[in-house]
């Protein structure tokens, strides 16, 4: 079983796959801090996102622009944004820990059953 950080709530399998199941679950913080303790790896894009991971849970978060795609039985924790961003718009720490703490970003676990 693989596990994987994301930047973003996405659900990826194989271009070569007609089908997936997935289970998604929000998670608070101190269960994704559970999680990470398990080891993962980093395919976390942006610097400022991998900033706020690494504060929030505790963790080295490495940036690392990798394409990821979940087998069955596999892994991810996401943050999730519940705001939509101005096209090119770039966060500093400090802006997306405010966000955070407004209940704009939130944890999510992503299983891929089959």
């Amino acid at each position: 079983m693989a596990r994987y950080l994301l930047s973003a709530l996405i659900t990826p399998f194989p271009p070569t796959e007609n089908k997936a199941t997935f289970e998604i679950e929000r998670i608070s913080l101190p269960t994704a801090k559970r999680w990470v303790e398990e080891g993962f790896v980093s395919a976390v894009g942006h610097e400022s996102t991998a900033s706020l991971l690494a504060t929030l849970l505790g963790v080295e978060v490495p940036v690392n622009r990798v394409q990821v795609f979940l087998k069955p039985n596999d892994e991810a924790l996401a943050v999730q944004f519940l705001v939509r961003l101005q096209e090119g718009q770039v966060l500093t720490l400090h802006q997306l820990v405010q966000l955070y703490d407004e209940g704009k970003i939130q944890f999510v676990l992503i299983r891929r059953l089959v």
